[in-house]
Order: structure tokens, then C-alpha cells, then sequence
């Protein structure tokens, strides 16, 4: 089946081509959960793939990107994004804790590949 993502424009960078190629991917797993790690605002995979009913976390380190796609993912129960690091949801994923709203920005974010600063 193809799939296409209208709301997003096909660029130089070849957008609409991932989001079809990652769409595909998925079909061929078993009703995957996506993280999509570095996700921004959303707008370029976490979303669309949201909107097509794929259950999708965006992650990202830059709080104001996570605001941003938590406003445009109002009433898309299957988005949800978290501000941190991959080791704040794996952290949460070994304790057995949901991944939190949409709006939420855990501890505060550390550079990646850098060690947090020790407290």
C-alpha cells in the first residue's frame, strides 16, 4: 500500500520519500511503538505518523522544539513527546512508567554524548 503524507512537502531532503519508507517498515512489524529520537516540533515524521494511527514518542533535548510540537499534537492521543535525553526514557521505560504528557520536560536536558552533570 502507499502512503502518502500531503501535509508534508516533498523537499530537497526527501521527506515524503522517509515518511513512506518508514511507513512500509512499520507494516511489516507487529503494531510497533515508534521513538523517534531528535524529533524537533514533530512536524517531519513524529506527527504525520501520528496521524496515520502509528503510536509515536518524539524525543528531543530542546524544550522549546517539544513545546511546540506539544501544541501541534493536541487531540492526537497517539503523539506524545518528551524533552530529554534517550537515557531519561529508558530510565523511565526499566522503572515501568508511562512516558508522561505530551507537555512534559523532565529533568533538565545534557548534551548528547555527555555525561549529566553530577548533582
Amino acid at each position: 500500500m502507499v502512503v502518502h503524507f500531503p501535509e508534508v512537502p516533498e523537499t530537497l531532503y526527501g521527506l515524503n520519500k522517509r515518511l513512506r519508507f518508514v511507513t512500509e517498515t512499520l507494516e511489516a512489524l507487529n503494531n510497533p511503538s515508534v521513538l523517534d529520537i531528535g524529533c524537533g516540533t514533530g512536524e517531519f515524521l513524529t506527527l504525520p505518523l501520528a496521524r496515520q494511527g502509528w503510536r509515536i514518542t518524539g524525543l528531543d533535548i530542546h524544550s522549546a522544539s517539544i513545546e511546540r510540537a506539544g501544541t501541534l499534537a493536541l487531540g492526537l492521543a497517539r503523539a506524545n513527546f518528551v524533552c530529554g535525553t534517550l537515557d531519561d526514557v529508558t530510565d523511565k521505560i526499566r522503572r515501568n512508567h508511562p512516558l508522561g504528557s505530551h507537555r512534559t520536560c523532565h529533568r533538565p536536558a545534557h548534551a548528547v554524548g555527555r555525561n549529566p552533570p553530577q548533582n
